[in-house]
Protein backbone atom coordinates (compact mmCIF):
# COMPACT_ATOMS: atom_id res chain seq x y z
CA UNK A 1 0.00 0.00 0.00
CA UNK A 2 2.79 2.87 -0.39
CA UNK A 3 1.97 5.74 -1.87
CA UNK A 4 -1.91 4.78 -1.29
CA UNK A 5 -4.41 7.87 -0.81
CA UNK A 6 -5.99 7.75 2.12
CA UNK A 7 -10.19 8.42 1.12
CA UNK A 8 -12.18 8.76 4.39
CA UNK A 9 -15.09 7.67 2.30
CA UNK A 10 -13.40 3.73 2.61
CA UNK A 11 -13.38 3.72 6.48
CA UNK A 12 -17.00 2.90 6.45
CA UNK A 13 -15.98 -0.64 4.98
CA UNK A 14 -12.78 -1.32 7.05
CA UNK A 15 -13.08 -4.18 9.33
CA UNK A 16 -12.53 -4.26 13.17
CA UNK A 17 -8.91 -5.16 12.70
CA UNK A 18 -7.92 -2.33 10.51
CA UNK A 19 -9.77 -0.52 12.71
CA UNK A 20 -7.54 -1.32 15.67
CA UNK A 21 -4.24 -1.86 13.19
CA UNK A 22 -4.44 1.72 11.97
CA UNK A 23 -4.96 3.14 15.66
CA UNK A 24 -1.97 1.50 16.79
CA UNK A 25 -0.29 2.94 13.43
CA UNK A 26 -1.16 6.55 14.38
CA UNK A 27 1.64 8.61 16.47
CA UNK A 28 1.48 8.93 19.96
CA UNK A 29 1.78 11.22 22.55
CA UNK A 30 4.93 12.18 24.27
CA UNK A 31 5.11 11.16 27.78
CA UNK A 32 5.83 13.99 29.74
CA UNK A 33 7.76 13.61 32.77
CA UNK A 34 7.03 15.70 35.79
CA UNK A 35 9.22 17.88 36.51
CA UNK A 36 11.44 17.33 39.86
CA UNK A 37 12.38 19.76 42.53
CA UNK A 38 14.16 20.08 45.66
CA UNK A 39 11.34 20.00 47.76
CA UNK A 40 9.74 17.07 45.76
CA UNK A 41 13.08 14.71 46.24
CA UNK A 42 13.34 15.72 49.93
CA UNK A 43 9.48 15.22 50.50
CA UNK A 44 8.10 12.87 48.40
CA UNK A 45 4.57 12.86 47.69
CA UNK A 46 2.31 10.01 48.37
CA UNK A 47 1.08 7.96 45.17
CA UNK A 48 -1.42 10.08 43.56
CA UNK A 49 -1.09 13.07 45.71
CA UNK A 50 -1.00 16.57 44.16
CA UNK A 51 2.53 18.90 44.82
CA UNK A 52 1.15 22.08 46.85
CA UNK A 53 2.20 25.16 45.12
CA UNK A 54 2.75 28.35 46.22
CA UNK A 55 -0.79 29.53 45.49
CA UNK A 56 -2.13 26.35 47.35
CA UNK A 57 -0.09 27.10 50.31
CA UNK A 58 -1.48 30.87 50.53
CA UNK A 59 -5.18 29.17 50.06
CA UNK A 60 -4.85 27.06 53.10
CA UNK A 61 -3.42 30.33 54.84
CA UNK A 62 -6.52 32.40 54.53
CA UNK A 63 -8.60 29.13 55.11
CA UNK A 64 -6.35 28.27 58.49
CA UNK A 65 -7.50 31.93 59.86
CA UNK A 66 -11.00 31.72 58.96
CA UNK A 67 -12.81 28.54 56.80
CA UNK A 68 -15.36 30.20 56.90
CA UNK A 69 -13.93 32.72 54.30
CA UNK A 70 -15.91 32.99 50.49
CA UNK A 71 -14.13 31.85 48.21
CA UNK A 72 -14.77 35.46 46.03
CA UNK A 73 -12.72 36.76 48.66
CA UNK A 74 -9.97 34.18 48.47
CA UNK A 75 -9.96 34.70 45.15
CA UNK A 76 -9.75 38.68 45.08
CA UNK A 77 -7.05 38.42 47.75
CA UNK A 78 -4.79 36.07 45.54
CA UNK A 79 -5.42 37.22 42.37
CA UNK A 80 -6.85 34.28 41.07
CA UNK A 81 -11.02 33.51 39.55
CA UNK A 82 -13.48 31.94 42.33
CA UNK A 83 -13.36 29.27 39.83
CA UNK A 84 -10.00 28.21 40.01
CA UNK A 85 -10.06 28.79 43.94
CA UNK A 86 -13.06 26.05 43.92
CA UNK A 87 -11.41 23.88 41.61
CA UNK A 88 -8.26 23.97 44.02
CA UNK A 89 -9.73 23.35 47.32
CA UNK A 90 -11.93 20.30 45.81
CA UNK A 91 -8.81 18.91 44.91
CA UNK A 92 -7.11 19.29 48.13
CA UNK A 93 -10.02 17.97 49.85
CA UNK A 94 -9.45 14.76 47.83
CA UNK A 95 -5.47 14.52 48.20
CA UNK A 96 -6.32 14.96 51.55
CA UNK A 97 -4.24 18.13 51.98
CA UNK A 98 -7.68 19.10 53.18
CA UNK A 99 -9.35 16.74 55.70
CA UNK A 100 -12.32 19.20 57.45
CA UNK A 101 -13.47 22.47 57.98
CA UNK A 102 -13.94 22.57 61.58
CA UNK A 103 -15.48 24.90 63.95
CA UNK A 104 -13.11 25.69 66.91
CA UNK A 105 -15.20 26.59 70.30
CA UNK A 106 -14.13 27.67 73.36
CA UNK A 107 -16.09 27.03 76.44
CA UNK A 108 -14.42 30.06 77.89
CA UNK A 109 -13.43 28.77 80.76
CA UNK A 110 -10.05 27.20 81.44
CA UNK A 111 -8.15 25.61 78.59
CA UNK A 112 -5.03 22.80 79.46
CA UNK A 113 -2.71 20.94 77.79
CA UNK A 114 -2.90 17.33 79.39
CA UNK A 115 0.61 14.95 78.81
CA UNK A 116 -0.34 11.00 79.02
CA UNK A 117 1.85 8.37 79.56
CA UNK A 118 0.77 4.88 78.97
CA UNK A 119 2.04 1.51 79.84
CA UNK A 120 4.75 -0.33 77.46
CA UNK A 121 3.54 -2.17 75.13
CA UNK A 122 -0.14 -0.48 75.19
CA UNK A 123 -1.66 0.71 71.69
CA UNK A 124 -1.67 4.61 71.75
CA UNK A 125 -3.54 5.08 68.96
CA UNK A 126 -6.93 3.13 71.42
CA UNK A 127 -5.48 4.59 74.03
CA UNK A 128 -5.76 8.17 71.77
CA UNK A 129 -9.15 7.47 70.46
CA UNK A 130 -10.71 6.57 74.69
CA UNK A 131 -9.08 10.02 75.68
CA UNK A 132 -10.65 11.90 72.47
CA UNK A 133 -14.09 10.44 73.98
CA UNK A 134 -14.01 12.31 77.09
CA UNK A 135 -15.91 15.26 77.69
CA UNK A 136 -14.40 18.58 77.00
CA UNK A 137 -11.35 16.81 75.23
CA UNK A 138 -11.31 18.52 71.74
CA UNK A 139 -8.22 16.94 70.23
CA UNK A 140 -5.14 14.37 71.18
CA UNK A 141 -1.85 13.77 69.54
CA UNK A 142 0.11 11.47 69.66
CA UNK A 143 4.01 12.54 69.80
CA UNK A 144 7.43 11.57 71.12
CA UNK A 145 9.57 12.47 73.81
CA UNK A 146 8.72 11.34 77.68
CA UNK A 147 4.92 11.46 77.21
CA UNK A 148 2.62 9.40 75.02
CA UNK A 149 0.08 11.55 74.23
CA UNK A 150 -1.01 15.16 74.53
CA UNK A 151 -4.48 16.08 74.85
CA UNK A 152 -6.26 19.48 74.59
CA UNK A 153 -8.87 19.82 77.04
CA UNK A 154 -11.67 23.31 76.93
CA UNK A 155 -13.68 22.87 80.72
CA UNK A 156 -15.70 25.59 81.98
CA UNK A 157 -13.86 25.81 84.93
CA UNK A 158 -11.43 23.86 87.29
CA UNK A 159 -14.21 21.78 88.38
CA UNK A 160 -14.67 20.19 84.89
CA UNK A 161 -10.95 20.47 84.12
CA UNK A 162 -10.51 18.10 87.18
CA UNK A 163 -13.04 15.72 86.25
CA UNK A 164 -11.73 15.32 82.35
CA UNK A 165 -8.06 14.76 84.21
CA UNK A 166 -9.39 11.97 86.47
CA UNK A 167 -11.03 10.61 83.43
CA UNK A 168 -8.00 10.25 81.29
CA UNK A 169 -5.81 8.98 84.08
CA UNK A 170 -8.86 5.99 84.83
CA UNK A 171 -7.57 4.86 81.22
CA UNK A 172 -6.09 0.90 82.52
CA UNK A 173 -3.22 1.98 80.00
CA UNK A 174 -2.64 5.47 81.31
CA UNK A 175 0.31 5.54 84.54
CA UNK A 176 0.16 9.38 84.85
CA UNK A 177 -0.25 12.38 83.44
CA UNK A 178 0.76 16.35 83.59
CA UNK A 179 -1.46 19.06 83.35
CA UNK A 180 -0.45 22.55 81.98
CA UNK A 181 -2.92 25.20 81.76
CA UNK A 182 -3.32 27.33 78.65
CA UNK A 183 -3.01 31.13 79.94
CA UNK A 184 -2.79 32.55 76.20
CA UNK A 185 -2.54 32.25 72.69
CA UNK A 186 -0.78 34.03 69.71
Amino acid sequence: MAGAVFDASQMASWGPCEKRNRALAAPRKAYRRPALSADSLRFPQPEGAHFVDKKDLKILQILRADARTPYVDVARRIGMTEGAIRARVKRLMKDGTIERFTVVARSGGIRAVVAARTKPGASTARVAQAVRKVPGVSSVFEVTGEVDLLAFVDAADTRGLNRAIERIRKNAWVVGTESMTILDEH
